[in-house]
């Protein structure tokens, strides 16, 4: 195939994969956005930097999966970079958790002005794709992102040859898989054999059902070296037909790592930094643990920052997603536990009171759990097999190592009557005391739990209190309720909390604060509403963008010191207060009720730093000890 003579820095790799578990597209993927978070834009002022020196004729973009590639943070995977790209100028361009938009912002505010590369490689979109099966709009509405990001291209650099990747088959969750075969079906209709390539090779990378070959990736969202490799044979190929063999020099920019500089090479540091600050554990420790729920990143301890704080703050910890049905038990016959190992291992080498999140929930249950053969609702025989097959595997499992369960999660309705659920429709009520005794039976010494949401609501905790003397009656081993406290800056109020836990500690069990945040933003829904709201971040809804102003500051304090004032009153009842999620950047309310929205519900910061509603927390803390002192 003939090509048109291209100018000396012409070529340009746009790199289209993306990974972990930065989930679901905040906004639609044509239109930038910038990453708020102080360590991305210090990797976007890099980068910039970074295109200013040395020569650029092939240019890789993307995300966390390009960013490991030619990172002085991963060395093997540098060296592995340098032994295949020497000789052809190329310069890397990724930032992880990057989603199409991310990408885009980047590109438009000066990574790519005047290189004028040869070729840019794509890797993005995997982000957007996110862990769940998309429907029409989204399949579209990421295909358009990628042709958008390929048009900024062809934009900045006229002349380059754009080689466009396919989303990599990512396999923390297999039900993204036909998602993310219909978006590279897509996109391959942009390559027109001239100035754009389609680059498929993950029939190199998987079986024909997706499922990553072994010794591709290291946790079924970024390769291996095994897995670069594959990548760099099918480049080179491209390179060297564009450019000729590799040179005997290379004129590329200095490779570039974490800005944060805190990666675990670091973590020795970064654990003495965070030790000169009190400690959530250290100053609850006469009252009752304290602890936070953990992402994959977490889990597999990304950030050596964010490890330091979670360990040195943090006595208890909840996994956030999983441990949920969707993710540990994708099929009928597939069980992966590679995560779910991990974070047991994590808890224990620190000495955490480790807990299981969540056995029986109506979210994030896959279909097949609730019908039979032919998709029709399966019979409450077979969905008893299954929910007891489920909790023996499970529970078994970790047997004697996660402490406690929430065993079922959230069965009522905002009234307080049982939720409508698969659950509810196909075995009857009895399900949830057949999810407690099995279990029980899987491990007796087990803490079991019931964990439920606005339950400062009075009309579904009379309906939670209702349910839970009717399980005790039964002789159902429930040992605590979980009241989730994801609270808004003015609801519920100090006397509706008080009088929640003064009502269940009354029934004899203990009470447990399970995901603790206070959402900053404005609501288009009422205290209670159970679901997303599909509208724009408008500038109204998404006030904070460049970060939190000093007077709401210093109300979220407010907010989290009469909390916790409240949980001092009643420490005899209560076990554990545990956060949902470690930092602001980290929290599901960046994304929930509305997408793509900035939020700041923590006491840390998205740099890991703490914020005045941590200083508010200790001091209520000490002041309390103060008081009730002999």
């Amino acid at each position: 195939m003939q090509h048109p003579p291209l100018s000396l820095c012409s070529l340009f790799i746009v790199a289209a994969m993306a990974s972990l578990l930065f989930a679901q597209s905040p906004a639609p993927a044509y239109q930038p956005l910038p990453r708020s978070d102080r360590n991305s834009q210090l990797a976007h002022e890099q980068l910039i930097e970074k295109a200013r020196r040395g020569k650029i004729a092939v240019y890789f973009v993307g995300d966390s999966i390009t960013r490991r590639w030619g990172a002085t943070d991963y060395p093997d995977f540098l060296a592995n970079w340098k032994q295949n790209f020497f000789g052809w100028n190329a310069a890397n361009f990724g930032w992880g958790g990057d989603t199409i938009q991310n990408i885009l912002w980047r590109l438009e505010n000066g990574e790519l002005d005047n290189l004028n590369p040869k070729i840019i490689v794509i890797l993005a979109g995997t982000n957007d794709v996110g862990r769940e099966l998309g429907d029409d709009a989204k399949v579209a509405d990421i295909t358009r992102g990628i042709k958008a990001l390929v048009d900024l291209c062809r934009k900045k650099a006229p002349h380059a040859m754009i080689v466009l990747t396919a989303i990599f088959p990512r396999n923390d969750s297999m039900a993204v898989i036909p998602t993310i075969n219909r978006i590279n079906d897509n996109i391959a209709r942009f390559a027109d054999g001239k100035t754009i390539r389609f680059l498929n090779i993950n029939d190199k990378l998987a079986d024909k059902e997706g499922t990553l070959f072994e010794g591709v990736t290291v946790d079924k969202l970024h390769p291996t070296l095994k897995g670069y490799q594959i990548w760099a044979d099918a480049l080179k190929r491209i390179f060297t037909e564009m450019l000729g063999p590799p040179a005997t020099t290379d004129q590329a920019p200095p490779p570039t790592g974490d800005p944060s500089a805190v990666r675990k090479r670091d973590s020795s540091l970064s654990s003495s930094r965070a030790q000169t600050q009190p400690t959530l554990k250290e100053t609850f420790k006469n009252s009752f643990l304290v602890g936070a729920s953990l992402n994959r990143r977490h889990i597999f301890e990304e950030d050596a920052r964010i490890t330091a704080l979670i360990v040195s703050q943090f006595n208890t910890v909840t996994p956030e997603n999983i441990l949920k049905w969707g993710l540990v038990h994708p099929a009928p016959d597939k069980y992966d536990f590679e995560a779910a190992d991990r974070y047991v291992a994590f808890g224990e080498q620190h000495h955490m009171f480790i807990v299981g999140h969540p056995l029986v929930w109506h979210k994030q249950t896959p279909a097949w759990v609730f019908q039979d053969e032919k998709g029709n609702p399966a019979a409450r025989d077979t969905l008893l097999k299954r929910l007891r097959e489920h909790i023996m595997t499970v529970v078994a499992r970790y047997k004697g190592r996660i402490k406690g369960w929430d065993v079922v999660n959230e069965a009522l309705n905002q009234d307080g009557t049982m939720r409508q659920s698969p659950w509810m429709k196909i075995i009857g009520e009895d399900y949830l005391a057949r999810a407690f005794e099995l279990a029980h039976e899987a491990d007796p010494n087990a803490q079991l739990y019931y964990n439920d949401y606005d339950l400062e609501l009075p009309a579904k905790r009379k309906g939670a209190v209702a349910l839970i003397k009717k399980l005790k009656a039964s002789g159902v081993p429930i040992a605590a309720i979980g009241l989730q406290n994801h609270d808004l800056m003015d609801w519920p109020s100090i006397a509706d909390e008080d009088a929640t836990i003064t009502a269940f500690a009354g029934l004899g069990i203990r009470v447990n604060i399970t995901e603790l945040d206070v959402d900053v933003l404005p609501r288009t829904t009422k205290p209670g509403a159970d679901f997303a709201v599909d509208v724009a971040p408008t500038p109204n809804l998404n006030r904070y963008t460049g970060g939190l102003p000093d007077a709401v500051q210093q109300s979220l304090a407010k907010r989290y010191a009469q909390l916790f004032g409240v949980y001092l009153k009643h420490r005899d009842a209560i076990d554990r207060v545990t956060f949902w999620c470690v930092t602001d950047g980290d929290s599901w309310l960046n994304n929930w009720p509305i997408k793509g929205r900035t939020n700041h519900p923590l006491l840390f910061d998205r740099a890991g730093q703490p914020k005045p509603a941590f200083d508010a927390v200790i001091k209520t803390a000490n002041a309390f000890e103060s008081a009730t002192a002999p």
